[in-house]
C-alpha cells in the first residue's frame, strides 16, 4: 500500500500568534487529529524561512500521514472532527493543502 500524505500550509488570522496557536495544539487540535482513525502520524511545524525571499508568507505547516484521503475527509467531517475543523478555519485566514502519495510506489495513470 502506497504511503500518503496531506501537507498543509496555512497564514494565521491577524491577531493570532504562533505561540497561541502552539498552546490550541499541544492541548486540542494534536490529540484529537492522532484519535482519527484514518490518522497513522501528525506533526506540526512553525515555518522559521522559506525560499524564495517574497514567495507566499505561511506562519505554520501540518504534516498529516493517512491511511486513505476519503477516510481522512470523512473523519474530519463528523463527529469530534467537525469541530476540530470548524475550529482551525476560524484560526487560520489562508491555507494550501497537498495529497501526496509516495513515488515509489504511484503509478501515473496516464502512462509513460
Amino acid at each position: 500500500m502506497s504511503r500518503r500524505f496531506i501537507v498543509t500550509r496555512f497564514r494565521l488570522s491577524e491577531g493570532d500568534t504562533i505561540g497561541e496557536y502552539r498552546a490550541w495544539s499541544l492541548s486540542y487540535l494534536r490529540p484529537v487529529l492522532r484519535g482519527y482513525p484514518s490518522v497513522v502520524s501528525f506533526l506540526d511545524f512553525a515555518v522559521v524561512g522559506a525560499e524564495p525571499e517574497g514567495g507566499e508568507r505561511w506562519d505554520g505547516c501540518e504534516i498529516i500521514e493517512v491511511t486513505d484521503f476519503a477516510a481522512f475527509a470523512e473523519d474530519d467531517a463528523t463527529g469530534e472532527g467537525a469541530k476540530l475543523s470548524a475550529a482551525w478555519r476560524d484560526r487560520v485566514a489562508g491555507w494550501s493543502i497537498d495529497r501526496l502519495e509516495d513515488l515509489a510506489e504511484f503509478e501515473d495513470s496516464a502512462g509513460p
